[in-house]
């Protein structure tokens, strides 16, 4: 049996370690006065359930825990199946579920309030135009917490930025999982994903906690050019972040 608290290790977090690692096991989860259970079987989400709730909609729920603690029982085959979806996708939802619902807290607030954080991404999105223009084939550029939400965005063209943060970040977070289990020692700066019309390359920036992800046209885009900036804007902007 493993066991531990929320604060060490998300439930994002187990859920990307027991498919990953193709387990077969029964995750029991507890916070504040509530519990969940999460079956898994050869890496795949079958069951899970929370109070009255059951199947993805039971993930959603519980994945909005901050604190509470966690066991993981090996072994223990799901007494039924509720859950269909690829674990990935559900992640995924459940990331624009979580930033959907910050927005309609923001919009309970007549007036929106101007806090620090405001300034920063402000300076954020004008290093990231500056940036812009010494890219080739520029089309977006974002800075992205590894909780999936953007901090700052300039695009050149209308993209959907809350869907295009979650992707890059669990795409990244699967990379850097992959490379730390073949050698822990290696230290994975970026990661280029080559798509039909276009290179998305994420760029972690020196906390580790944030990255720089920035789309550029396949057709225009140099890759070398593509890698200088990412680098040397990751330096300029982590030096506007919060220390």
């Amino acid at each position: 049996m493993m066991q531990g608290t929320l604060a060490d290790m998300t439930i994002t977090d187990l859920i990307q370690h027991n498919c990953m690692e193709q387990k077969t096991a029964r995750l029991t989860l507890r916070h504040a006065n509530q519990s969940a259970i999460v079956f898994f079987q050869d890496g795949n989400m079958t069951h899970a359930v929370c109070g009255n709730v059951e199947g993805e909609e039971a993930v959603y729920q519980i994945i909005r825990w901050e604190d509470g603690e966690f066991s993981l029982d090996a072994g223990i085959t799901s007494p039924k199946t509720t859950i269909t979806q690829n674990w990935s996708g559900i992640l995924l939802e459940g990331a624009r579920l979580l930033d959907e619902n910050a927005n309609e807290i923001d919009q309970l607030f007549d007036q929106p309030l101007v806090t620090g954080l405001d300034t920063m991404a402000q300076k954020i999105e004008d290093i990231l135009k500056e940036m812009g223009n010494e890219i080739t084939g520029f089309v977006a550029g974002m800075v992205v917490g590894m909780d999936a939400l953007p901090i700052a965005v300039y695009s050149k063209e209308k993209e959907d930025v809350d869907m295009v943060s979650a992707q890059m970040t669990l795409l990244l977070k699967l990379v850097d999982t992959s490379v730390s289990k073949l050698d822990s020692s290696i230290v994975m700066k970026d990661n280029l994903l080559t798509a039909r019309n276009a290179y998305v390359l994420m760029h972690h920036l020196p906390d580790k906690k944030h990255f720089i992800g920035i789309i550029a046209d396949r057709k225009t885009a140099v890759l070398g050019n593509l890698r200088l900036m990412s680098g040397i804007y990751s330096e300029r902007i982590s030096k506007v972040m919060p220390r």
